[in-house]
């Protein structure tokens, strides 16, 4: 999956890096330490056929409660934060749709950019829980 900073934050690497070299370079060693990353669970993966994805090779490195810190802390923090900013990125890119580009969409901090994001997160997550209840046993 493309993540939404892609389509979020082009125009912040140009501004802070001032150089339109220099912002393709930040975005091409990202590129390089994703496919890193991807490369490195391709391989965990294929050494561990097991279910349970960083849990099961955060235990087999760390141990069982460095695991479950983890997994927590994803549930939590990191994973919530992510679909927050999902949201946020797809309310800022509605709005500027709406508008049609006629208007200067609204700051990402604006509360019709939060009760739109909220409202897709929550439509997304009744979505997902219907379909899973709603599946055969």
């Amino acid at each position: 999956m493309v993540g939404s900073g892609i389509f979020a934050s082009p125009g912040v690497v140009l501004a802070l890096t001032n150089s339109v070299g220099l912002s393709l370079m930040a975005w091409v060693l990202g590129a390089l330490l994703a496919a890193g990353s991807a490369l490195c669970y391709a391989e965990l993966s294929s050494m561990m056929p097991s279910a349970g994805g960083d849990y099961t090779y955060l235990r087999a490195a760390f141990g069982p409660k460095v695991a479950f810190m983890w997994t927590w802390s994803m549930f939590f923090v990191i994973k919530s934060g992510s679909l927050a900013i999902l949201g946020v990125t797809f309310a800022t890119y509605g709005f500027a749709c709406i508008e049609g580009g006629r208007a200067e969409p609204p700051d990402d901090g604006s509360p019709q950019v939060k009760v739109l994001a909220m409202a897709l997160v929550l439509a997304l997550t009744v979505r997902r829980c219907r379909l899973t209840l709603s599946k055969p046993r």
